[in-house]
């Protein structure tokens, strides 16, 4: 969890401008990008399911396991890790919410896919932003991000609340 916990101590923005920089054209395609904001990204889903474990190990259900005489595989893959990934799938809703925003983000700041110039929510904002009179420009890719982001925490939210 150490190495977990380098990833969480880093801003990916700042990381992934960085490499961006540094890998000029080979990360301004759409792949390298996504693969760049999964590498920053899983650290948080990894502590959470970490966490979960440890709460379900001390469970009546995985304890009664153990008395049975179950070896400790078929109860990590049986019974400790569907009951830690149910909560979990809150935690993906959330990421997926912070994924689009750090996409959008990078597309607003140059960094991204050259040939979706244009296409990407964040690359239709740095465009309305060459003109800030004409603000009908900016909505609607604004209001998309908005309201995906939104959405996406809402399901999270139903979904913990379902738990």
């Amino acid at each position: 969890m150490r190495f977990a916990e380098v990833f969480t101590s880093l801003p990916a923005l700042m990381v992934i401008i960085a490499f961006a920089a540094m890998l000029n054209d080979q990360v301004q395609t759409l792949w390298p990008m996504i693969a760049l904001i999964g590498i920053f990204s899983w650290a948080e889903v990894a502590r959470f399911v970490r966490g979960e474990l440890l709460r379900v190990r001390e469970q009546d259900y995985v304890t009664a396991a153990r008395g049975m005489g179950l070896n400790e595989w078929r109860i990590l893959w049986r019974h400790a890790l569907p009951n830690a990934l149910r909560p979990a799938l809150t935690i993906f809703a959330f990421g997926i919410g912070a994924a689009i925003l750090l996409e959008a983000a990078l597309s607003f700041l140059g960094y991204g896919d050259s040939n979706l110039r244009g296409a990407t929510w964040g690359s239709l904002l740095q465009n309305a932003r060459s003109s800030p009179q004409l603000w009908w420009i900016c909505l609607p890719p604004g209001l998309a991000i908005s309201l995906t982001v939104l959405a996406l925490n809402a399901v999270g939210e139903a979904l913990s609340e379902r738990r």
